[in-house]
């Protein structure tokens, strides 16, 4: 099997992401023939569980093995246009807001020893500057003729050694206005979580900040006594177990060639619930883009790949969409990338949310996610494998041009 150069493959990445922008959408499973799958966005909290403006508390952990930085703080597309090289990597993010007001606001999260950060995060209220015109600009890199997506997309799914009956469906966007992708483009999305964030008549605080932006280090641990306070929140103790720690690298490995069946494994990841995998790539002489999920039903997932509530990924199990806990590999369907000479693969567990709540003073979440990606394809291709430097620039660039 030939190794194409890294570039070729994040050009062909270039048309799936600018068509995804376009049509600002998280998923492709309207095409797929996936119908109804969305689900309607739900209230923050079960009802009656607590009042609807309670003080809450977020924290959101993530553990990242990939050729992207930036996958672990933000997951899906996002993840994918902002990234840049790294290996593995731990990330944590924490949000407060409550209805209290003051002129001064200040909140600490005193933290256990075992997260090797001192003894306390502090929660910064972001300073709000007045916002000056900006001008629009003048054009964007898909105003141009020759960078409008073209061509056709093919989707397989299932974890099968062959391609099964029925597939590819193809979709042919070359003939598509963005109105038209607009509609087709929708696929399953998680419950929505809207988690703390600055709002009118809220006081709200984050973490990293700029008095504080310290890396997690390896090793870190959640497990122990937390403690979160401040000049407009109650007083929120809790404790963390095992259970509730940093879920653990995504460790894959691969065998075979995309002319064959590629076979992924990963090690089991204790306390996760739930995985799920897609892959893409682009047919060099047609310039078809291929496009692969892990799901047994038609679902590309591009709505799937970030936080999910652990009930939407319980409800995603039994759909068939995600793989459940016990399973540990997943086989590629034979030849559908070897036009492309390989792919670029996102893998994702989800771990079970922590979620507890003093009523009515304050609600707390935790959740959790691991994520990898690698290159089908690739001799030596690994989770936290690398490429060579500034093969991505002319992607990212435009990706980022249209954001």
């Amino acid at each position: 099997m030939r190794n194409p150069t890294p570039n070729s493959h994040w050009r062909g990445l270039t048309m799936i992401l600018g068509l995804l922008a376009l049509t600002a959408c998280g998923g492709l499973g309207g095409i797929m023939g996936q119908g109804g799958g969305a689900t309607a966005p739900s209230t923050l909290h079960p009802p009656g569980s607590y009042a609807p403006n309670t003080p809450m508390y977020w924290m959101s952990m993530a553990t990242t093995n990939s050729l992207m930085a930036g996958m672990g703080e933000q997951g899906g597309l996002g993840g994918l246009i902002m990234g840049k090289m790294t290996g593995p990597s731990r990330t944590m993010t924490l949000q407060a807001a409550s209805q209290a007001s003051g002129t001064n606001p200040e909140a600490n999260h005193d933290i256990p020893a075992g997260l090797k950060m001192g003894p306390t995060l502090p929660l910064v209220t972001p300073r709000v500057e007045s916002r000056g015109t900006t001008e629009r600009p003048e054009s964007t890199p898909w105003a141009k003729k020759e960078e409008k997506p073209k061509g056709r997309i093919k989707f397989y799914w299932g974890c099968s050694e062959t391609v099964r009956p029925g597939q590819p469906r193809i979709v042919d966007i070359s003939k598509m206005s963005a109105g038209e992708m607009g509609k087709v483009f929708v696929g399953r999305t998680g419950s929505a979580q809207n988690p703390p964030a600055p709002r009118p008549g809220w006081t709200y605080g984050d973490w990293p900040n700029e008095k504080n932006s310290q890396k997690v280090p390896d090793g870190a641990s959640l497990v122990g006594d937390h403690f979160v306070h401040g000049t407009y929140l109650p007083h929120i103790k809790f404790s963390l177990g095992p259970g509730q720690d940093f879920l653990a690298q995504a460790k894959l490995t691969q065998s075979g060639t995309t002319a064959e069946s590629v076979r992924l494994q990963w090690e089991s990841i204790p306390g996760a619930i739930g995985y799920f995998a897609m892959a893409m790539g682009q047919e060099e002489k047609t310039g078809d883009m291929v496009i692969w999920s892990s799901s047994d039903v038609p679902e590309p997932g591009w709505g799937l790949l970030d936080y999910l509530p652990s009930g939407d990924v319980r409800r995603f199990i039994q759909e068939r969409v995600v793989l459940p806990a016990g399973v540990t590999s997943c086989q590629v369907p034979q030849g559908i990338f070897k036009d492309s000479g390989g792919a670029y693969l996102q893998f994702i567990a989800w771990g079970e949310d922590f979620v507890a709540a003093k009523k009515p003073e304050w609600s707390l979440k935790a959740r959790y996610k691991s994520t990898a990606a690698v290159m089908l394809g690739l001799a030596g291709s690994g989770a936290s494998g690398g490429q060579k430097k500034g093969s991505g620039g002319g992607l990212l660039d435009i990706i980022k041009g249209i954001f």
